[in-house]
Formats: C-alpha cells, sequence, structure tokens
C-alpha cells in the first residue's frame, strides 16, 4: 500500500504488531493470520472484511480492516510494516470493537503519523517502542499502556477508566487526562536544559507541573 494512506482497523480479540521494512521504501504492507471456521454446524467463524476508499479531494486513499476473531487472543495475528521512506501515515486508528481485547505492540522506529492517531476500546494494552504524531487520543475502559518515546506536536487526550499508561519523552508535551482513579503524569525530557510539563490532569481541576532546575520542584493544586 503506498503512504501516505490513512489505516483504520477494527478489532475484535486480537493483536496487532508493528514492524519496520526497509525494503518497502514509501509503501506499507499488511498481512493477517486469523483462525477459520470454529464450529461448521453453528456457522461460527472469524472473519476479515476489508475495503479502500479513496478521497479525491486529499488524493489519499483510507484502507479499512475489520477482523473479528472468536477465539483466544492467541489465535489472531495483525503485523503491520512500514517502509523507511519520507512518506508516513496520514491518519491511524484502531477501534477494539465488540468489548474484546486488543493488543498492540510495535518495535518500529518509523512509526510516524502525519495528522491524527486514535486508539479506542473497551480493553486495550499496548507497548509501543516510538510513535511521533501531530495529535493523539486514546480512550478504554481497562487498559495498560506504555510510550517508550512518545513525540507530539499538538495536543494529547487520554481518558481511561481503570488501567497505567507510561508516557516517555524527551521534549514538552501537553496532556488532557482523565480517570476513573488516582493518575500521575511525570516529564523526563533531556536533563541538560530547563523543561516544564506543560499539562497534566487527574480528574477536574487537578494539575501537576514539574520543572528542573538542578532539583525537583513540585507544584500541585489546593485538591490534589
Amino acid at each position: 500500500m503506498p503512504l501516505p494512506s490513512n489505516i483504520l482497523l477494527n478489532i475484535d480479540t486480537c493483536m496487532l504488531s508493528i514492524y519496520d521494512d526497509n525494503s518497502l521504501g514509501d509503501n506499507m504492507k499488511i498481512t493477517f493470520s486469523i483462525p477459520g471456521n470454529f464450529d461448521p454446524w453453528l456457522g461460527e467463524s472469524s472473519n476479515l472484511d476489508s475495503n479502500v476508499i479513496y478521497d479525491d479531494g486529499t488524493g489519499y486513499a483510507t484502507y479499512n480492516y475489520t477482523v473479528e476473531n472468536i477465539l483466544t487472543m492467541e489465535s489472531c495475528q495483525i503485523n503491520l510494516y512500514l517502509g523507511s521512506g519520507n512518506k508516513k501515515i496520514n491518519n491511524f486508528e484502531v477501534n477494539c470493537i465488540n468489548e474484546g481485547t486488543c493488543v498492540i505492540v510495535s518495535y518500529s522506529k518509523n512509526f510516524t503519523i502525519n495528522n491524527m492517531t486514535t486508539i479506542k476500546g473497551t480493553e486495550v494494552y499496548m507497548n509501543l517502542l516510538t510513535i511521533t504524531t501531530s495529535a493523539f487520543e486514546f480512550i478504554s475502559t481497562n487498559g495498560l499502556a506504555q510510550f517508550n518515546h512518545f513525540n507530539i506536536s499538538q495536543a494529547s487526550s487520554i481518558n481511561l477508566t481503570t488501567g497505567n499508561i507510561v508516557l516517555q519523552a524527551t521534549g514538552d508535551y501537553i496532556v488532557n487526562w482523565t480517570s476513573g482513579n488516582p493518575s500521575y503524569c511525570i516529564s523526563a525530557p533531556l536533563l541538560s536544559s530547563d523543561y516544564s510539563l506543560t499539562g497534566c490532569e487527574r480528574g477536574i481541576n487537578k494539575m501537576i507541573y514539574l520543572k528542573y532546575y538542578g532539583f525537583w520542584k513540585f507544584s500541585l493544586s489546593e485538591d490534589q
């Protein structure tokens, strides 16, 4: 598939793995390994539906895939391979559908989205080596996620009812954070220069700000 393009994945009980493939250049590739019929008498089966929509206004194609797996998580695997060329994914969206469990693991150093990255579901688990995107949105009832290198140019929105998310960055970022449990944001860019955590919200009007001036200084809101 040529880049830049949009990727839309609707996943039910499956794992998505993201890799680099330098041989692809300005292209990407996606492969699926899903189980077939489970009970032919009942007609139950795992399904893969796909379509592509071309937008004449933007010139980009949207590749839409829906994977429904009725067996275990281990039985379903989606692999996305990204080329090392200058062209990147335009928009990237993953929806964990039917209240299923989704796992997203990225080993890629080229995982770059020009515009919006959206991850939504009931139960989402993520571990990303690095992600570069303009804007980021994560919504999940239950989940665990770690971003080893989180690089955004706009703002991120995180809505997590139960779970933990770790965002590691080498620069400032702003987070609009909504959680049903106590949650904390810590900024840890390179310590060779001054920095500030430009925004971290826990619930309503509960903010944490950090600055480094040779020592740690915490400034908490009164209701924290």
